[in-house]
């Protein structure tokens, strides 16, 4: 990857580090992993994707009408991973959107999400492996400075996750219980919110 490139990778996990303030290590390889995979990992049968969106969808709350605009959040990495937006279910659902739009937009964007790497014509997979690195290479620089993000647990964490061949993780039961982040993944917002 290019000098700018590895900046954009240190300047996102910052900023994502900077919005939520409650993440743990985990958290960040959970945003990184969806930048550079999408929402295939989370689909395995179309019927169990539906019921899980229903139930989440009964189970959030109406948001304040001041947190509506948050509707949508851009997750990818501008120009290192395709476009990728997360669909926050409570405001989705204080604005009356159908979840059945949400649903087939997420499935659509399991079923499309690009494999190949917008910058060397690898895979998204090998840029995520690397983009992870340069996350723990700016760790132990000290460039992504938190307490929770130490060299000895990120090295500790990679090791697991490489041996289990780089997974996808769920959030930290801390993330969650700060944040309580119901949403899904899509390429197109605009088949979601017109």
């Amino acid at each position: 990857m290019e000098a700018a490139q590895l900046e954009t990778i240190v300047d996102y996990a910052s900023r994502f580090l900077g919005r939520h303030p409650c993440s743990e290590l985990q958290d960040l390889y959970k945003r990184l992993f969806q930048a550079f995979h999408g929402s295939e990992h989370a689909i395995s049968d179309h019927q169990k994707a539906r019921e899980w969106l229903l139930s989440e969808w009964e189970a959030v709350g109406n948001w304040k009408a001041e947190e509506v605009s948050r509707v949508m959040e851009a997750i990818h990495i501008e120009g290192v991973t395709p476009k990728l937006y997360l669909v926050h279910l409570a405001p989705a659902r204080t604005l009356g959107i159908d979840p059945e739009i949400i649903l087939q937009e997420f499935l659509r964007t399991a079923e499309c999400f690009p494999k190949d790497s917008l910058l060397n014509g690898g895979s998204l997979q090998d840029d995520f492996v690397e983009s992870w690195r340069i996350v723990g290479r700016a760790i132990s620089a000290g460039l992504i400075n938190r307490i929770i993000l130490s060299a000895c647990a990120y090295g500790e964490l990679s090791l697991e996750l490489e041996k289990a061949g780089w997974p996808a993780m769920h959030h930290s039961e801390t993330f969650r219980a700060a944040y309580s982040p119901h949403y899904r993944l899509v390429l197109d917002p605009s088949r979601v919110i017109s």
